[in-house]
C-alpha cells in the first residue's frame, strides 16, 4: 500500500512539473508570437505579452515552489496561474462573443482556458488547506 501511495506522489508530482513547463513555455509563444486575433481585436500586442509574462512567471514559481517543497511558493504560482489564465480567458471570451464569429476551435479553446483558471483556484485552495494542515501538526510537535 506505501509503495502505491508513493508511486502515486510521484506521478502526481511529475503531472505538476509537466503542467509548469506547458504554462512556461505558453509564456514563451505569446511573448514570441502574440496571437492575430487578441492583436487585432485589442490593435495592440500589450495584451499578448502581459500574458506571456505572467504565464512565465506562474510557470517558473511553480516549478520553484514544486523543487523547494514550500507550499506557499507553489501556492503564490497558482494565483499568479488563475490571474494569467483569467485575464487571458475573458480576453479570449470577448474576441469571441463581441468581435469574431464563435466557432468550435474558439469556443473550445476558450473553454479550456476557463477549465485551466478553474483547476487553478482549486489547486490554490488545496494548498491553503495543506498549509493550515502543517502549521496545526507543527504547533502540536512543539506544545502549543
Amino acid at each position: 500500500m506505501v509503495k502505491v501511495v508513493k508511486t502515486f506522489t510521484r506521478l502526481g508530482k511529475g503531472a505538476r512539473y509537466l503542467g509548469s513547463v506547458i504554462i512556461f513555455a505558453a509564456g514563451i509563444f505569446y511573448l514570441a508570437q502574440p496571437p492575430r486575433t487578441t492583436t487585432d481585436y485589442f490593435d495592440a500586442q500589450w495584451p499578448a505579452l502581459v500574458w506571456g509574462v505572467i504565464m512565465i512567471a506562474a510557470g517558473g514559481v511553480i516549478i520553484w515552489g514544486i523543487k523547494s517543497q514550500v507550499l506557499q511558493i507553489e501556492q503564490y504560482g497558482m494565483f499568479m496561474l488563475g490571474i494569467g489564465a483569467g485575464m487571458l480567458a475573458t480576453g479570449q471570451s470577448m474576441v469571441m462573443l463581441v468581435d469574431d464569429e464563435i466557432t468550435w476551435t474558439r469556443g473550445g479553446g476558450t473553454l479550456v482556458l476557463w477549465s485551466m483558471v478553474s483547476f487553478a483556484i482549486a489547486r490554490y485552495f488545496e494548498l491553503s488547506a495543506e498549509i493550515r494542515s502543517s502549521r496545526i501538526a507543527r504547533s502540536k510537535l512543539e506544545g502549543r
